[in-house]
């Protein structure tokens, strides 16, 4: 399983959303090989900066292991 977490910070660096998305073979949110898979997440007024992580959790262990963590300027 691969774990998609968005939070989003104000002006302030205050955390005002945050959003997860569950990918998972046995599920519609299975990525295909090779395909991009675009995802859309809204952002309130007033985000001034997201985070993002991409995890893992390989079905050996019990732990999730980060792969990416990108921070990003929401278009306006």
């Amino acid at each position: 399983r691969f774990y998609l977490y968005l939070t989003l910070f104000d002006a302030n660096d205050e955390e005002i959303d945050r959003a997860k998305e569950i990918l998972a073979p046995q599920q519609e949110t299975a990525l295909v090989y090779g395909q991009a898979t675009p995802f859309l997440f809204l952002t309130p007024k007033g985000t001034a900066r997201a985070e993002i992580e991409i995890m893992r959790k390989p079905a050996w262990t019990k732990e999730k292991q980060s792969i990416k963590k990108l921070e990003i300027l929401p278009s306006s």
